[in-house]
Order: C-alpha cells, then structure tokens, then sequence
C-alpha cells in the first residue's frame, strides 16, 4: 500500500470519528453536492437520454480523479492496469481489463478531447437506455449514461476521502453585496483553488 493511500485512510478514519458527512470535511463535500451531484440528477430526467453527452462529460472527469485515487496513480502519471483494473471492480460489466481500457479510451478521451466518442478503438461505442448500465455484444457497446452516473456518483459519496485526497478541490469565497446580485444566479461565489 502506498503511503499516499495510507494517508488518506487514515483521514478517512479521523473524519469518521467526527461523525461528519460521509467519510469527508463537511464543505468539499456540500460542494461536491452542489456542483455535480444535484445538476446531474436534474439531467437524468430528460427522455431518450438526451443529455447523455453532457452527464457523460461531467462524470468521466470525476471518476478519473476517484480511480486516479484509488489505484494511486498521481496527475500527470499515466493511466496504467491499476487504474482499468478498478474500472472492472466498479463496472463488471465491463468485463475485463482490455475492454475497459478500450470503453475508456472511446468515451473519456473522445469526450473531453472532441466531444464525441473516440473511433480509433476496436469498439463501437454508443449511449443508449440499456439496462444494465453497460452491454457489450462483439465488438458494440451500449452504455447508459444516467446509471452509469449514478453508480460513479454513489461510489464516490461512498468513498468520498479517496475523491477528496487529489489535487486540491476548490472552495467558493464569500462575495462583495455588489457584485452578488449577477453572480449568485450564476455561481454563488467566487471559486479559488
């Protein structure tokens, strides 16, 4: 086990003994709530999953980050089997190492690079309202965004001192009266990191 990885247990345990939200500081994890968790939900109602495209573009980053931690692989480091070897343990769906190193390399690099999945894999990768969250037949996968969310989004509330042990998460400051009337619609603060 890797010192980081003892660190944050042990912070883990600390925190628990605070009896605070979830395994974390309370504000992180309000934020956390705030800014991903309640927007999400409100996308996971649209039909024909419609907004696939952006839940997909907003979790993929936050499961990055929590499998980043969980496998201890530092930012800038590349992803390695430890990290697609957790992807498997949180989607068995998924099947096996080489097909969630493809899955993720189609969705999050396509994603978050062109806004589309990424066609230099082997698969053919879609979004689609399956059940399980993931179903692959030969070469095609199906993906549901909104489970696939929710899964992402409850094994990080779960675990949510593995989330928080990245870099640094940012926190909102208070604002000017002044300025607050056209900020608050917009942010409710001002975001440092």
């Amino acid at each position: 086990m890797g010192e980081a990885r003892r660190r944050r247990l042990a912070a883990a345990k600390m925190v628990r003994e605070l009896d605070s939200p979830p395994n974390t500081s309370t504000s992180h994890y309000m934020n956390f709530r705030r800014w991903f968790v309640g927007p999400l939900e409100s996308l996971y109602w649209h039909e024909n999953n419609d907004a696939g495209f952006v839940i997909a573009m907003t979790v993929f980053p936050l499961l990055e980050r929590y499998l980043r931690q969980k496998a201890d692989i530092p930012e800038g480091s590349s992803l390695d089997s430890r990290f697609h070897d957790e992807l498997v343990a949180l989607f068995p769906e998924m099947r096996s190492r080489n097909y969630a190193k493809h899955i993720w390399h189609a969705c999050r690099n396509g994603l978050l690079h062109q806004v589309t999945f990424n066609f230099t894999t082997s698969l053919s990768v879609g979004f689609d309202a399956v059940d399980p969250v993931i179903v692959i037949q030969g070469q095609s996968v199906r993906i549901n965004p909104g489970l696939f969310a929710r899964r992402v989004i409850s094994a990080i509330e779960n675990d949510f001192v593995t989330f928080e042990g990245g870099p640094p998460l940012p926190i909102i400051l208070p604002i000017p009266n002044q300025a607050r009337r056209t900020s608050d619609s917009l942010m409710g603060g001002t975001i440092r990191a």
